[in-house]
C-alpha cells in the first residue's frame, strides 16, 4: 500500500507532531508500505528555513520514508495576518 502523509512540520524539526508522524511513517514503512510524506521546507521554532534546505522542491529519503518538501514561506510572526 501506497501512504501519503500531509504535514505541516516533519523532522529534521523538532517537536511533539513531528516525532509522531515520523514514528507512524517508520512503523508503516518497516511493515513493507511505501510512504511519502508532503511538507513544507524545515522552518520551525525560528520562522527561518533550516540551513542546507531551499529552492521550490527538495526530495529526500529520511529514516526510509519518501520526503517532498515544498517552498514556503516562513514567518516569525505568530499574528493571523502575518500567517496568511
Amino acid at each position: 500500500m501506497h501512504l501519503i502523509i500531509l504535514t505541516q512540520y516533519y523532522p529534521p524539526e523538532i517537536g511533539a507532531p513531528q516525532a509522531r508522524l515520523s514514528a507512524i511513517a517508520r512503523h508503516f514503512v518497516q511493515r513493507g508500505h511505501l510512504v511519502t510524506v508532503l511538507t513544507g521546507m524545515p522552518n520551525y521554532p525560528q520562522g527561518k528555513i533550516f540551513p542546507g534546505y531551499g529552492g521550490f522542491i527538495r526530495r529526500e529519503t529520511y529514516e526510509g520514508v519518501e520526503v517532498i518538501r515544498t517552498f514556503i514561506y516562513p514567518t516569525q510572526k505568530a499574528d493571523f495576518f502575518h500567517r496568511l
